[in-house]
């Protein structure tokens, strides 16, 4: 496999940051909007929160199916799965068009995985 330090790299970085994933017991600016829609999925509602855009819908049921498997209180974990997916594809990015190197392709995306906005976005419910 051609790319998979960074594969790897992005494996090891969703196990580390894990547990802190899991403690997340709040909700940040509109994340109960979200948790409400997936909840209302549940209840066979699948009209949306008059504030949210249709764009969203995607969203709601990548939420809903996760959350059937998981469970409504471990959302932020899809989360960072998609965070550090966005971490993997900037590597690729990096790796395929710009550095000859897996670490400095690795060393790359990780300025933007620990960009603080970017940080305060994975502990929340599909933020990004």
């Amino acid at each position: 496999m051609k790319y998979k330090w960074g594969l790897v790299f992005s494996i090891l970085l969703f196990l580390v940051i894990l547990p802190l994933s899991l403690k997340v017991n709040f909700f940040q600016n509109d994340d109960w909007y979200y948790y409400e829609a997936v909840q209302n999925v549940y209840d066979g509602n699948f009209k949306l929160h008059e504030d949210m855009g249709p764009t969203l819908y995607l969203q709601i049921i990548f939420g809903f199916m996760f959350s059937l498997l998981f469970g409504l209180s471990k959302l932020p974990v899809l989360t960072l799965l998609f965070s550090v997916g966005s971490f993997y594809v900037f590597y690729l990015i990096l790796k395929k068009h710009f550095f000859k190197s897996h670490l400095l392709s690795i060393l790359g995306a990780l300025v933007f995985f620990v960009n603080p906005l970017y940080v305060y976005g994975i502990f929340g419910f599909m933020t990004e």
